[in-house]
């Protein structure tokens, strides 16, 4: 069984019939998968992906969808930039370059209501210029645990698209439980 963050198409509601893994391979789903989450007919969807390779493609076990996270400017927050902490696990740059990915660990539990939720978003500081002629892009995540009590930890994975980023490299800084992890990742 292998494991893949993906761009999952959907040929028909709900039906997803082919993937483009972050290696930059394009899979067929024989058969195809149903995803209840799949909702529109001739797009795609940020997913993780079980599979089993086959001749021709993937047989799927499970495809779920994760978070995609756009880059805002630092004026989209009013209010400040909450640094609410996570448990940190790993970012990388996509094969294709398409993607910063992370996996993280947010503490969770029963709210008391509906209306509470995590907000995470990622933060466009700044981008400078350095020595040798390359341009860095300084991101943050935003997290907000917005009420939600902190029992046990749950791993999330989100993507951040990077066609719009104007850099050769960014810094993506991470408030956790043990202090600010700040990771370098290499675009092009």
């Amino acid at each position: 069984m292998l494991t893949e963050l993906v761009e999952a198409y959907a040929s028909t509601e709900q039906l997803l019939s082919r993937v483009e893994t972050d290696e930059g391979e394009k899979l067929s789903l024989t058969p195809p998968y149903q995803a209840k989450w799949a909702t529109t007919t001739d797009s795609a969807y940020r997913a993780i992906l079980y599979y089993n390779k086959v001749e021709g493609g993937a047989d799927p076990i499970s495809c779920s969808m994760i978070a995609t996270a756009v880059i805002l400017p630092l004026d989209s927050f009013p209010k400040g930039v909450r640094q609410d902490p996570v448990r940190f696990e790993s970012a990388w740059i996509s094969k294709t370059g398409r993607y910063l990915n992370a996996s993280i660990n947010l503490m969770t539990g029963i709210a008391d209501s509906k209306d509470k939720h995590h907000l995470l978003a990622i933060v466009d500081d700044s981008i400078s210029s350095n020595a040798d002629g390359t341009r860095t892009q300084w991101l943050r995540l935003y997290h907000h645990q917005g009420g939600i009590p902190e029992y046990y930890s749950q791993r999330t994975y989100f993507s951040i698209p990077l066609h719009n980023v104007k850099a050769d490299s960014v810094y993506l800084s991470v408030n956790t439980y043990n202090g600010v992890v700040t990771r370098k990742m290499k675009i092009k």
